[in-house]
């Protein structure tokens, strides 16, 4: 799938009530798709799975990713593992869990964090309780 097929995805889930689990695993969504899919996020509270693992995301689409799960109260499980998340994408997640109670599955995987980035992880981990 493609930036544009993950935009219509994340234009569909907007109205949609009934699709809980969402795995998009091993496509060439970048950082644009994964922008266009946390928009949906916002309104759509049924999600509580998401798995873009192994795609093109970077730094970019992660941190739209995480500025929407410092207020969504639905999703649960996120796999962006293969992702070339690095340092400022790790600074992000890390801000979000120290306020994020719903999140209980987070996967990481095989991402370049960087050295700044997994202590920054580690201190928010000690805050988080849900993880």
């Amino acid at each position: 799938l493609s930036d544009k097929a993950a935009t219509t995805i994340g234009n569909a889930l907007m109205i949609n009530r009934s699709i809980t689990s969402l795995n998009l695993k091993r496509n060439k969504i970048s950082s644009e798709g994964l922008i266009s899919l946390s928009a949906c996020l916002v309104s759509n509270t049924f999600i509580t799975s998401l798995d873009v693992g192994g795609n093109l995301i970077g730094d970019t689409g992660f941190m739209k990713l995480c500025t929407v799960l410092e207020t969504n109260t639905s999703l649960t499980e996120l796999d962006i593992s293969d992702n070339r998340i690095a340092g400022e994408g790790a600074s992000a997640i890390s801000s979000v869990l120290r306020i994020n109670k719903t999140l209980v599955t987070l996967n990481l995987t095989d991402n370049p964090l960087q050295y700044d980035g997994v202590m920054s992880l580690c201190k928010a981990l000690e805050i988080n309780d849900s993880l």
